[in-house]
């Protein structure tokens, strides 16, 4: 749907169940860029939320009061989310624990993010499996084993570290982006990548690269060259992009 510094969305479906991860954008871009892929508000069955920051939460207000769709919190980020205060229809999970929604299988799983209790998504459909994870700022065992044997994969490649370093952020905010509950930098989320590569990893999007801090052309170099040691050649990188929608992957 839309990955950046100032807005977040994943929409996942099955023949039965449409839901999106996170809502960074709001209602009526919401339903521009799902109209791209021939779905409407309407057809949504859940929006489930990562955490409360504005560009993975912002839109989730105005999107609920377009449309009657539940939304998926755990309670900590129910709490600290101020747009869901006005949400009509919310329902809670435990982090760490899986739970149904129709024919999907969700794992949400902690991450270390400077936020009330991020966490990061699997979403299980009969064999398949998806993860969804960005917004963490050091990899760690469990996030590893949470992610492994993914078919699609949603991987942060927030910022370069030269370009961080070199960039106009005031030192503070550069500590808090290369701090261990801030972002994954390139060369980190590529050591994450090479760790998650097996080969049924068939689609591989790289997501929330920093507008200041990062280039498209820098990151795809990163995570091709991961994939190229490691001779996964059905394995397909993608980019994501603020703006429009990446490409679909389908798994069949």
């Amino acid at each position: 749907m839309g990955s950046g510094s100032h807005g977040n969305s994943v929409y996942v479906e099955s023949p039965h169940t449409r839901i999106l991860i996170d809502a960074g954008f709001n209602a009526s871009q919401t339903a521009q860029r799902l109209s791209a892929l021939g779905v409407s508000l309407e057809q949504l069955d859940a929006v489930l939320l990562t955490h409360e920051h504005a560009d993975h939460a912002q839109g989730i207000k105005s999107i609920t009061h377009r449309v009657s769709v539940p939304c998926y919190t755990n309670e900590k980020t129910r709490t600290a989310c101020k747009p869901l205060e006005k949400v009509a229809s919310l329902a809670e999970f435990h982090t760490n624990e899986p739970f149904q929604i129709k024919d999907f299988l969700i794992y949400p799983f902690s991450v270390p993010h400077d936020a009330s209790d991020t966490v990061c998504f699997t979403i299980q459909y009969e064999e398949w499996k998806v993860g969804i994870a960005t917004d963490f700022g050091m990899i760690n065992p469990f996030v590893v084993n949470a992610l492994q044997k993914t078919d699609i994969l949603v991987l942060e490649f927030n910022h370069d570290l030269e370009l961080l370093e070199k960039g106009p952020y005031h030192l503070s905010l550069k500590e808090r982006i290369r701090g261990d509950y801030g972002h994954l930098c390139n060369e980190d989320s590529a050591s994450l990548l090479r760790q998650l590569l097996h080969p049924s990893l068939r689609h591989v999007y790289l997501a929330h690269l920093s507008k200041a801090n990062n280039t498209h052309e820098v990151a795809y170099l990163t995570a091709s060259k991961v994939i190229q040691e490691s001779a996964m050649e059905t394995t397909a990188l993608h980019l994501t992009w603020q703006d429009f929608i990446s490409p679909v992957a389908s798994l069949q």
